[in-house]
């Protein structure tokens, strides 16, 4: 997530709506001073824009100037260019203190854990605990990482390119999780277009998958009556039963007005706003959710209060606040429930867990276990994860979860279903992931257990008669390294994988397709897994008749886009030769269909994309563009009765869920 994470959430930071000059009407801001402004209204994105393109025609390099645009990348993330500029920034005349320890978070953030300490060196008041914390967490990460304690993977069937995060079970196997990416069946149709000033992406929402195991799931809005918000939208947090639940809303609150100077006389702006998170809960009365009711110790004209989880018995509500009293920035809070049902005045979970620095997204699990993320302890980068428990009425030393769960990045979100003990999922904006914060599964091992080896038994099989394939070809691309197996006279063969673990099986056998199939290896209790791998046949040797309609199988999207994927690639390629060598002059129509669920212009729009994409591919890849026409469906052709307001299951909506080609000329 963005440096400060919660801050874009719970930190009282400024949102600029009403802007005036005093100058004269017809005078327009300099560059500078509009870049300025956008700095000032925490719109770093467009503010390092304006920086970067006025530091490249003017070569000014004011101190002021650099500063800020070394900051405005690191609240993006974008932490090599934040090390170029506060590195820059801590070589010039009139650097402040301060730069000297930004610029160790920034070398911290991408690994750079040596150089990091000598930044922190330079800073005057270096032994302070909070830098001394963080140079001794450059040292722990280091050890941490050549010793893996537990096994993590990317759980790619929730993450997009945007910020995804907070996921928790639901009912019957689905999962709901948090994301500014603006999946299509988000119930607020009308604030599409809105964007937050601090991200320029659109609000958090609550999303919802049906079930993890199968990859082909789609993605959509959460229950209307709690989705819906102008503004972000998340975690969420359930009881046992999934009829209650707790639920972070940012709101918006308007203050008095107040004029600042920025840049030269003559220039003000007026700042109307804060945003801060609010706590609602909402109870769910015969089948239906009922309207969130606000939390009795908000107060979001003065502070945040969000991130909820309630112990184990019922008896006690831990929060994430910046109210005042506490030990730092944002501390953990608790409230006991009283005789009546109520919950008791808030107070501070103490400094064995709170830092002067941000301490947030608490969660307890079945054993009364809390784990939450902090910066202000040692660790390895932004937010660590940390575990600890109330033992002789008081917390235990929290214990840092360490690498793999912790990295370099921040690592935040941390939940454990109730029905497992050592299973569950965090948030990480780490490298390596599809986007800004990704969801990641986790299985958590005592230090010196030995991973658990799995082996995979492949049954390569027809898609159409569900006959074996003796002999195929199989590679397994797995960390970078790829092993080549091949089937045996029944269509088998077998893989040694490690728990946990993630690979790539890229199939091939005479006239079928080369198909890929990904696959994740979570904590199953067989030590065998045998998985089914059905080839379509291949396109390339496919006769055509013209007016022909054929589906093309198996060519998906991840949730949400229209880009082409490896696996999506391969069957292009097909479709590419068959357009080359077979039928050089055919012309065809390539088309893209959604099931029903979400709103009608959205799902046509996505398949619009989605087709031009494909043929994108296929012109890139030498067909002339004139010999594809790209065309989007939506959900307007239908293959079978799951309209809108039909009860589907998922396969039946998956039919829907297709690419379509129709041969308009055989002959040019």
């Amino acid at each position: 997530m963005l440096k400060g994470l919660f801050t874009i959430f719970i930190g009282s930071f400024l949102l600029v709506c009403l802007l005036s000059t005093q100058a004269n009407a017809q005078e327009q801001p300099s560059p500078l001073k509009l870049a300025d402004r956008h700095y000032f209204m925490g719109e770093y994105k467009l503010a390092a824009m304006i920086y970067e393109k006025d530091l490249e025609q003017n070569k000014k390099l004011e101190i002021s100037r650099i500063e800020k645009l070394a900051d405005c990348y690191a609240q993006i993330n974008d932490f090599e260019n934040a090390i170029k500029y506060y590195r820059m920034a801590t070589a010039m005349s009139g650097a402040k203190n301060q730069d000297w320890l930004y610029f160790g978070d920034a070398l911290k953030a991408k690994g750079n854990y040596q150089e990091a300490k000598i930044a922190y060196s330079h800073y005057s008041d270096n032994n302070l605990q909070s830098v001394k914390n963080r140079i001794a967490g450059c040292d722990s990460a280091e050890k941490w990482k050549t010793h893996p304690l537990n096994k993590i993977y990317n759980i790619k069937q929730l993450n997009s390119n945007l910020s995804d995060w907070g996921a928790v079970n639901y009912r019957n196997q689905a999962v709901l999780f948090v994301s500014d990416s603006l999946r299509y069946g988000v119930v607020d149709v009308d604030n599409r277009n809105k964007r937050s000033g601090r991200t320029n992406n659109s609000y958090h929402k609550i999303y919802s998958i049906d079930n993890l195991s199968n990859t082909n799931n789609s993605v959509y809005g959460f229950d209307k009556d709690v989705n819906y918000s102008s503004n972000h939208i998340g975690p969420i947090w359930f009881n046992r039963s999934f009829d209650t639940a707790l639920i972070t809303y940012t709101n918006f609150q308007s203050l008095k007005k107040i004029r600042q100077k920025v840049g030269e006389p003559g220039f003000h702006f007026n700042i109307y706003g804060t945003r801060r998170l609010t706590l609602y809960q909402a109870v769910m009365k015969n089948g239906k959710w009922n309207e969130p009711t606000p939390f009795q110790y908000n107060k979001e004209n003065e502070y945040s209060v969000g991130h909820a989880t309630v112990s184990p018995d019922g008896q006690k509500l831990y929060f994430a606040s910046d109210r005042p009293e506490g030990y730092g920035k944002i501390d953990i809070w608790y409230c006991v429930k009283t005789a009546d049902g109520n919950w008791g005045p808030p107070q501070n979970c103490g400094p064995m867990i709170n830092t002067p620095d941000d301490d947030a997204f608490p969660f307890m699990d079945k054993n009364g276990n809390l784990y939450y993320a902090s910066k202000g302890k040692i660790g390895m980068g932004g937010y660590d994860i940390y575990k600890t428990s109330f033992v002789n009425d008081k917390w235990m030393e929290p214990v840092n979860m360490r690498y793999p769960i912790n990295s370099e990045g921040d690592d935040f979100s941390f939940y454990i279903p109730n029905d497992k003990e050592s299973e569950g999922y965090f948030a990480s904006n780490r490298d390596g992931g599809l986007g800004s914060d990704d969801i990641y599964g986790f299985i958590l091992r005592p230090e010196n257990t030995p991973i658990r080896k799995h082996v995979i038994k492949m049954i390569v099989k027809d898609d159409e008669n569900n006959e074996p394939l003796p002999f195929s070809v199989i590679d397994v691309s797995e960390s970078g390294k790829v092993t080549r197996l091949n089937g045996n006279s029944n269509g088998t063969s077998f893989y040694p994988i490690e728990e946990g673990s993630s690979c790539n099986i890229t199939v091939q056998h005479n006239d079928y397709r080369k198909t890929m199939f990904p696959l994740s290896i979570a904590a199953p209790a067989e030590d065998t897994l045998a998985y089914e791998l059905r080839l379509p046949r291949s396109l390339v040797n496919k006769n055509l008749v013209q007016g022909d309609l054929f589906e093309i199988k198996y060519l998906y999207y991840d949730f949400d886009k229209w880009d082409i994927r490896p696996d999506a690639a391969l069957i292009l390629d097909e479709l590419n030769t068959l357009m080359t060598v077979k039928y050089p002059n055919l012309v065809i129509e390539l088309s893209s269909h959604t099931d029903s669920r979400g709103p009608t212009e959205y799902n046509q729009k996505l398949s619009d994309k989605r087709a031009a994409s494909a043929k994108q591919y296929l012109v890139d890849h030498g067909i002339k563009a004139n010999r594809i026409i790209s065309k989007g469906y939506g959900e307007t052709h239908l293959k079978n009765r799951c309209k809108d307001g039909v009860e589907c299951s998922e396969a039946e909506h998956q039919q829907n869920r297709r690419t379509e080609v129709k041969v308009l000329k055989l002959n040019g």
